[in-house]
C-alpha cells in the first residue's frame, strides 16, 4: 500500500513538473511567435511602403512627362507657327490666345493656362489675362521645370517650359498645385498615409496635413528644425540615399507617436525633380500584433493545461495499455505461425497431388506404350507384306504406323514431364526445341480460336533440366490461354539474345494483370482465379526453376493490351565447363 501512495505522489509530481515545462514552453513559444510575426510584418509593410512611394514617384513622373509632351507637340503644330509669325508682324496676339486656350492640354484638372515669355518677359496668357505678373520661386538652373507665383493673386504652380520651334518665344504651362497632388496620390494613399513631395530648388512641399493638400514652401533650416518625418526627407535627399526609416512625431493632442517611412530621393526618382517619402503609424501595426500575442498567450495557457491533462490520462492509462500491447504482439505472432503452418501444410498437400498425377502420368503412359506397341509391330508387317503393296490396306498400315509413331512420342514426352528431378538431367539444350516441344503436348490444351505466333531468333543453347524447364513453359503457356478465355486472341513465342543471356517471352491479349498485382503474382498461394481453379503455386514454382537456373523472369503489361512473361537465362558456352 505504502509502495502505490510513494508511485502515485511520484506521478503528480511529474505530471505538475510537465504541466509547468508545457506553460513556460508555451509562453516562450508564443512570444517567439509573436516576434517573428512583428517582424515578418514590418517586413512586407516596408516592402508594400516601397511599392506605394514608388508608385508616386511614377504618377509623378507620368503627369510631368506628359504636360512636356504635350506642350512641345504644339510648339510644333503649324497653326501656332502661323499665329506666331502674325503676331510678330502686327502684334497682334488675339490669333495666338485663341490657339493656346483651345489646346487639348488644358482640358485636365491640372493644368490652369499656358502662357508666352520673350527673354524674362510675360507676353500672352491663353486666359487672355492682359496683366501678367509672374515671379520664378526657385533659381533657373537651365532646366525646363521650375516653381512660378502669379504676384497678383499669391498662387504657386509648377512651371513646364518648351521653347518654340520657328521662333524666340517660349511657351510655359502652369500646373495647380493641388489638383496635381490629388491626381499623383489615389483615394488609398491619400487617406491612409502621410505622403510628402519635397522640391529642394524653391523649398516647396506638397502634402496631406488635415486631410487636405498642403502647399508650403520651407527652408532646410526650418524643416531641420521640425525633427519629424520631413526632417528624415531632408536628410535622405542630401545622402542622396532612399529606402526605409523611422521617425517620431507628436500630435496635436501630445501623443508621441512612432511612424514608418519609406523615401526616394529626387536623384535616385523616377521624376527627377521632387524627393518623395511615404509614411504610416507604427501603431497601426503594432497594435493588432499585441493583440494576437494576447491571443497566443491564453492559446498557449489553454493548451498547456489541456496537454497536462492529456500526459496525465495517458500515464494514467499507459500500463494498461502497454499489457494489451503486448497480449496483442504475441496473439499477432502466434497468427502468423499458425498461418505459416497452414500454408505449409497447403504446399505439401499440392506436392503431394502433384506427386500422385505425376505416378498415375506415368503409369498411364507405360500403359498406353504397351497397346502401342503391338498395333506398330502388326502395321509394320502389313508393311513388309509385299503383296499388299500399291492397294489401299498397305496405304492404310503406313497410316497406322506413323500415327502410332506420333502417339508414342506424345506419351514419351508427357512421361518425361512427369518424372523426377535429378542432377543427371542438366544437360545443354536448344530454348527452340524446348518450346515446340512443350507445345506439342499441350497443343490439344489450344482452343481454335487462340492464334500461336513465333518468333525464334537465336540459336544459342542453354543448360539446365529439360523437365522442370518444359514444366516450367508449359505453365506460362497455359496462363497465357487462360487469360486469353472466352474471347481467344494471339498467343506469341519469342526467343532471341541479349548479351549473354537468352530472351524467351510469353506473351498473350487478354485482360493483363492489375497493376496492384504485379508485385504479387509470384508469391506461394497468391491467385485471382475462382475457388477451385488454381492453388497459387503455378508461378511460384516457374520462378523457383528461373532462380535455380542462374535467370531472372519479369511479369509485365503490354501497351496494346495483355500481359507479357520474359525469362532470361544464360547463354551456355563451351568454355564455361
Amino acid at each position: 500500500m505504502k509502495k502505490e501512495l510513494m508511485s502515485f505522489k511520484k506521478f503528480r509530481i511529474l505530471t505538475l513538473g510537465i504541466m509547468v515545462f508545457l506553460l513556460v514552453f508555451g509562453i516562450g513559444l508564443a512570444f517567439n511567435t509573436m516576434m517573428m510575426a512583428r517582424t515578418s510584418i514590418f517586413e512586407e509593410h516596408d516592402e508594400h511602403l516601397y511599392d506605394l512611394v514608388t508608385s508616386v514617384d511614377h504618377n509623378t513622373s507620368s503627369v510631368l512627362q506628359r504636360c512636356g509632351l504635350e506642350l512641345e507637340a504644339i510648339t510644333h503644330s503649324n497653326a501656332l507657327i502661323e499665329a506666331e509669325e502674325y503676331y510678330e508682324k502686327t502684334g497682334d496676339a488675339a490669333s495666338l490666345k485663341q490657339f493656346l486656350s483651345e489646346t487639348e492640354l488644358l482640358t485636365t484638372d491640372y493644368a490652369m493656362r499656358i502662357i508666352v515669355r520673350q527673354d524674362q518677359n510675360f507676353l500672352v496668357s491663353s486666359d487672355y489675362k492682359d496683366h501678367l505678373n509672374y515671379r520664378q520661386m526657385d533659381e533657373n538652373d537651365g532646366d525646363s521645370f521650375w516653381i512660378i507665383r502669379d504676384e497678383d493673386t499669391g498662387n504657386d504652380y509648377l512651371a513646364i517650359s518648351c521653347p518654340s520651334s520657328q521662333s524666340e518665344l517660349s511657351y510655359i504651362v502652369l500646373i495647380d498645385l493641388e489638383p496635381f497632388y490629388r491626381c499623383i496620390v489615389v483615394d488609398t494613399i491619400y487617406d491612409e498615409y502621410w505622403t510628402v513631395l519635397y522640391d529642394t530648388g524653391s523649398g516647396l512641399v506638397l502634402q496631406n496635413d488635415n486631410d487636405t493638400p498642403n502647399c508650403i514652401f520651407y527652408s532646410k533650416e526650418e524643416i531641420r528644425e521640425r525633427n519629424d518625418g520631413l526632417t528624415k526627407l531632408l536628410e535622405h535627399q542630401e545622402q542622396n540615399i532612399g529606402g526605409e526609416d523611422s521617425f517620431y512625431y507628436t500630435t496635436q493632442d501630445g501623443v508621441k507617436t512612432s511612424n514608418r517611412m519609406s523615401v526616394i530621393p529626387s536623384a535616385l526618382s523616377e521624376n527627377g525633380n521632387f524627393a518623395i517619402s511615404v509614411s504610416v503609424y507604427d501603431t497601426a501595426l503594432i497594435q493588432p500584433t499585441q493583440h494576437r500575442f494576447m491571443l497566443m498567450v491564453i492559446a498557449a495557457l489553454m493548451i498547456a493545461f489541456g496537454s497536462a491533462m492529456i500526459v496525465f490520462f495517458l500515464l494514467h492509462r499507459g500500463r494498461r495499455e502497454k499489457e494489451l500491447a503486448e497480449r496483442n504482439a504475441a496473439l499477432e505472432k502466434e497468427n502468423v505461425l499458425t498461418t505459416n503452418l497452414l500454408r505449409q501444410q497447403e504446399e505439401i498437400t499440392h506436392h503431394q497431388k502433384l506427386e500422385t498425377i505425376g505416378k498415375l502420368t506415368a503409369g498411364v503412359a507405360h500403359e498406353f506404350n504397351n497397346l502401342l506397341t503391338p498395333i506398330m509391330v502388326d502395321s509394320m508387317l502389313i508393311i513388309e507384306n509385299k503383296a499388299l503393296e500399291n492397294t489401299d490396306a498397305y496405304d492404310y498400315a503406313i497410316e497406322i504406323y506413323e500415327t502410332s509413331s506420333r502417339a508414342k512420342q506424345l506419351v514419351s514426352k508427357i512421361s518425361n514431364l512427369s518424372r523426377k528431378n535429378s542432377a543427371d538431367q542438366m544437360h545443354q539444350i536448344f530454348p527452340s526445341e524446348l518450346l515446340a516441344s512443350t507445345m506439342t503436348v499441350c497443343a490439344s490444351a489450344i482452343p481454335s480460336n487462340v492464334v500461336i505466333e513465333n518468333d525464334f531468333r537465336s540459336d544459342s543453347k542453354i543448360f539446365g533440366d529439360e523437365v522442370q524447364l518444359g514444366n516450367m513453359f508449359l505453365n506460362l503457356v497455359l496462363n497465357a490461354i487462360q487469360a486469353m478465355e472466352p474471347d481467344g486472341g494471339v498467343l506469341t513465342l519469342s526467343i532471341r539474345d541479349e548479351g549473354d543471356f537468352v530472351i524467351l517471352s510469353v506473351s498473350d491479349t487478354g485482360k493483363g494483370i492489375d497493376p496492384k498485382n504485379l508485385s504479387l503474382i509470384f508469391e506461394p498461394f497468391f491467385t485471382t482465379k475462382e475457388s477451385g481453379k488454381g492453388t497459387g503455386l503455378g508461378l511460384a514454382i516457374v520462378q523457383r526453376t528461373v532462380n535455380s537456373h542462374g535467370g531472372k523472369i519479369i511479369a509485365e503489361n503490354n501497351s496494346s493490351g495483355g500481359a507479357n512473361f520474359i525469362v532470361k537465362l544464360p547463354i551456355y558456352k563451351e568454355d564455361n565447363n
